[in-house]
């Protein structure tokens, strides 16, 4: 759960959030299959982190809003946008911080089967991702990556305009993107993550040393040790910012003041979903 949930239509928001515990628990089991006995825990776990996601996330995600249609209103540079990014991607401490309790007791229950399940899980999801990204020509893979876009910038604008397109494909051609490196990272998290679950596993660590086994698990996930990695995020990121910074400023006056009556609607559906 999180902004990118609720940027999506408002009967939709409404749907998917309110069934937010179910969906992530079915989303889980795929990934770690739970056992009878762990079922009930995990979805009690779930149910509660969902709870207090909406009492105390959404209204910061109001007042976010409430910041992105003040600057969408006018032309926006790139540094504006990544402000905002920066905002959206400091809640994940937050949700981390609140769901530590239910990881680390989920992580000293695990089973070697279920680690093995995991496994096979990422390799199905690497394959997957390697078709997908890997195994198709640098037009192809240029393709997708204006499609992404495109789709990620009508959550704010509903329909970009010829101008928006043209500026998006512009500014796209001068952005890097390496696959490569993206997928040796996400193999090398996936395995690191493995590890920590089998070192707390076999030698099964007490809670307050599984904790801390995760929470320096969880640096390196969001800040790899591959230095070249991190200074290539860092690039993919402040280009992405770019990207959309083009894409609104190609914007017509009227058309910017239509995305500033869309994410109202957002924000008005984050207010109903607090309602009792």
């Amino acid at each position: 759960m999180g902004l990118a949930l609720v940027l999506q239509g408002c009967s939709v928001v409404k749907l998917a959030y309110n069934q937010a515990p179910e969906l992530l628990y079915w989303r889980f089991d795929s990934y770690i299959d739970f056992t009878e006995a762990q079922a009930p825990r995990a979805r009690e776990e779930l149910a509660r982190f969902a709870q207090w996601h909406r009492n105390t996330q959404l209204p910061e995600y109001i007042t976010l809003l409430q910041k992105v249609q003040q600057t969408v209103a006018n032309p926006a540079e790139a540094p504006q946008v990544c402000a905002l990014f920066d905002q959206a991607r400091g809640k994940v401490a937050a949700m981390t911080q609140q769901i530590e309790p239910a990881v680390v007791w989920l992580t000293s229950n695990v089973s070697t089967e279920q680690l093995q399940h995991l496994e096979r899980k990422y390799t199905k999801t690497n394959t997957e991702w390697r078709q997908e990204w890997l195994d198709v020509s640098p037009q192809a893979a240029q393709k997708k990556r204006y499609e992404f876009f495109v789709k990620r910038a009508e959550l704010v604008y509903e329909n970009l305009q010829d101008t928006q397109k043209a500026a998006l494909q512009a500014r796209l051609a001068q952005t890097s993107f390496d696959a490569q490196m993206i997928y040796a990272e996400r193999l090398r998290n996936q395995q690191d993550q493995l590890q920590t679950l089998r070192r707390i596993a076999q030698e099964k660590l007490a809670p307050p040393q599984a904790q801390e086994v995760l929470r320096d698990y969880l640096a390196r996930s969001l800040s790899s040790p591959n230095a070249q990695y991190r200074r290539y995020q860092e690039q993919a990121i402040a280009q992405g910012c770019a990207v959309f910074s083009a894409i609104h400023n190609a914007a017509s006056p009227a058309h910017r003041q239509q995305a500033v009556t869309r994410l109202k609607g957002y924000e008005d559906d984050l207010r109903a979903l607090l309602a009792p």
